[in-house]
């Protein structure tokens, strides 16, 4: 017995040294994999300095996946706007006839839906383990887009049927404050995360007893009006958190009503507009709230 005791002593010893060794040798090619994956300040400068040489005024630069943010200097040094989305597919591109992929990672998991919606790859380049493609989209109908237009409205609150005028927009801040008191109360263009990307959004946080009207004279004629909206993660966190509504009014009359609940994600509303006649139409959103606790609500829109 004492034999076969110390017999084994030497094999547990072998296995447990083997199993050190391939641990040690996955960690190392685990590291080097994923550090040959992992694109460098270069790659990024190289990706945009591409992107710049070639891009024509109604391009756009889509980045997957929307936490790969490190390369974010070397856009704006190259004058370019990264839109950090999760799936390209599922946004919306109004205004614009190319779009440049940008994924690292492998993450333009997507782009079969993509190309069935009607893109057209055109080019397909790499920078490092970055991968820029090029595609063309099908012919954009002409947006009237908030965001751009927003410095343009006409922004006032009515409350117990007091109507209150916005002090003018400051374009420094992109924004009409709505309330010398309330520091958060006002309509702006505001950057946010929100539905798994970063975005240029329309803040229009609702006060209680308040509703805020957001008024464009002079929209062209439109077949369509698309809403896309949505609550910060902090904002759902709340479980009481009350849900805010839009209510869409064209030349006048009510068309219809967006809800947005207490969930995240980046909801879409649309409305036809193709029998309302005109050449221009007044296009006003009214948001309120029955509860303002939390409501940091995001939205943005187009008509096409």
């Amino acid at each position: 017995m004492h034999s076969q005791h110390a017999s084994k002593k030497p094999l547990l010893t072998l296995g447990a040294a083997a199993l050190l060794v391939t641990l040690a040798l996955w960690s190392i090619y685990f590291h080097h994999s994923l550090t040959a994956q992992t694109p460098s300040v270069g790659d990024w400068q190289a990706a945009a300095g591409l992107i710049q040489e070639q891009a024509k005024p109604q391009d756009a630069v889509a980045v997957v996946p929307f936490w790969a943010t490190t390369g974010e200097q070397a856009f704006v040094e190259a004058g370019l706007v990264p839109h950090y989305v999760r799936r390209v597919s599922q946004e919306d591109w109004p205004n614009v006839s190319r779009l440049w992929v940008v994924s690292s990672h492998d993450r333009f998991t997507d782009r079969a839906d993509f190309i069935e919606q009607g893109a057209i790859p055109v080019k397909r380049y790499f920078a490092g383990p970055i991968e820029i493609e090029l595609l063309a989209l099908p012919k954009p109908s002409p947006a009237f887009d908030f965001v751009q237009h927003l410095a343009e409205a006409d922004v006032y609150t009515t409350r117990n049927g007091k109507t209150t005028t916005c002090l003018p927009f400051v374009p420094e801040e992109k924004r009409f404050r709505c309330s010398p008191r309330l520091n958060w109360h006002y309509v702006g263009v505001l950057p946010m995360e929100i539905g798994d990307a970063r975005r240029e959004t329309i803040w229009a946080h609702p006060v209680t007893g308040t509703k805020i009207h957001i008024v464009f004279e002079r929209v062209p004629a439109s077949q369509q009006l698309v809403l896309r909206h949505g609550l910060t993660l902090y904002a759902v966190a709340e479980p009481k958190g009350k849900p805010v509504y839009i209510d869409v009014l064209v030349d006048g009359r009510k068309l219809g009503q967006v809800l947005q609940p207490n969930t995240s994600g980046w909801l879409r509303s649309e409305f036809d507009l193709s029998e309302i006649s005109g050449d221009v139409h007044r296009i006003e959103l009214v948001v309120h709230s029955p509860h303002d606790g939390r409501r940091h609500f995001t939205f943005t829109g187009f008509a096409k």
